[in-house]
């Protein structure tokens, strides 16, 4: 949903936007399709292809020291928060 209507402050705001939109596509002869399944279709994909790839310019480094070093993690929160509450900032 955030494709079609960008400029949303946040994750959720797709969940409120999404029934507004499958509603709207059949007007604009589009198909709705259905979100795919986290678990079950999107996982295996994003294991195979994010975790298990090497980092670049990390070659000889183990797979933990790639994955769990703090500084890797405060960045995966820190995407994490932004993507689900947007850029908050003092005004």
């Amino acid at each position: 949903a955030h494709h079609i209507a960008p400029y949303q402050p946040s994750g959720f705001a797709n969940i409120i936007t999404e029934p507004v939109i499958a509603k709207l596509c059949p007007d604009f002869g589009l198909e709705w399709v259905p979100a795919k399944n986290w678990w079950t279709e999107l996982m295996p994909n994003a294991f195979k292809y994010c975790f298990m790839t090497p980092t670049i310019d990390m070659d000889g480094v183990g797979f933990i020291r790639q994955h769990f070093h703090p500084q890797v993690l405060t960045a995966t929160f820190a995407m994490v928060a932004k993507g689900l509450f947007g850029n908050i900032s003092p005004k």
